[in-house]
């Protein structure tokens, strides 16, 4: 399968390579590798990403305008969950205006199982302010992780461009329910990720959760990235960039914008052959896929 990815890849090139032909007509030498250089790190950057994502988009919810594609570990395995289902929730939180989540079982390198959960929510833009949704979400996730805090994440689009979306953020001690996956109720040390994405009429929840072991194993965050990377506003136009992390100054849960950092070129990883099964990467995903750094680390 990984042969076949890199055989997208020397197609996508050169035919970028060719694209690029037309650009040296009038150009110098220089002028021409630089610009050729743009071309194969734009190939090699699409080719990263895509490395991590399905096929196929999906809605966050009917009316939302709002879809992504999501990581492969996210695949017919995950279980789909209702929002009245107990497992959608974040510990004893409720996600505000949550339509669905999903969950997919993930060994850690014990080969113990716990798993890693995707959040989708929309809420109605009509009457909520972006500052008093933000301070509304933040109170309600802080009955489970009471250090969460907003933030703003940058990301590089598949499509080109960037994006910045509030993203809240906590890490620490969380319980993960793996009852419905041959596991129990237990504490992990985890990662949680909400962000907002505002589309025409209602604020979307995008979040991402997992522990952080199991998560390091099967490459969830860089996976998270990529999806992120895809996000699209408005029946599949481009993505309407979200306004930077804000509440009222007298609100003493305000948030504190985090810096963007740039995303480091990739490189392409060993063929899936080489790595013993379950070993950094989860069904689906070709050879452990690319290391795509986070732009918020």
């Amino acid at each position: 399968m990984w042969s076949s990815r890199l055989g997208w890849l020397s197609r996508s090139f050169a035919v970028a390579v060719l694209a690029a032909g037309p650009l040296t007509l009038g150009c110098g030498t220089g002028e021409y590798n630089t610009r050729l250089d743009g071309t194969v790190k734009n190939v090699a950057r699409r080719a990263a990403i895509e490395a991590y994502l399905g096929a196929s988009a999906a809605d966050v919810s009917a009316d939302s305008g709002v879809r992504l594609r999501l990581p492969t570990l996210f695949d017919a395995s995950a279980k789909q969950l209702t929002p009245e289902d107990g497992r959608a929730r974040v510990g004893p939180a409720a996600i505000p205006g949550l339509v669905r989540a999903s969950e997919r079982a993930i060994d850690d390198a014990a080969g113990k199982f716990s798993v890693g959960y995707v959040y989708f929510a929309a809420v109605p833009k009509e009457g909520k302010p972006q500052d008093a949704f933000q301070g509304e979400v933040q109170r309600a996730i802080a009955a489970a992780l009471p250090n969460a805090k907003w933030e703003t994440a940058q990301f590089e689009k598949l499509a080109g461009g960037a994006a910045n979306f509030p993203v809240l953020k906590a890490s620490g001690p969380q319980l993960f329910d793996a009852s419905q996956n041959g596991g129990a109720t237990e504490q992990h040390e985890g990662q949680f990720e909400l962000y907002l994405v505002p589309a025409d009429k209602h604020w979307v929840l995008i979040g991402w959760r997992a522990p952080t072991a199991h998560a390091t194993k099967y490459q969830f965050w860089e996976g998270v990235r990529a999806a992120m990377a895809t996000v699209e506003v408005g029946g599949g136009g481009a993505s309407t960039p979200a306004a930077p992390a804000a509440a009222p100054a007298a609100d003493p849960m305000a948030p504190a914008p985090a810096a963007p950092m740039p995303m480091p070129m990739p490189t392409l990883p060993p063929a899936a052959a080489n790595n013993p099964p379950g070993e950094g990467a989860p069904p689906g995903v070709v050879g452990g896929a690319v290391g795509l750094a986070p732009l918020n680390p």
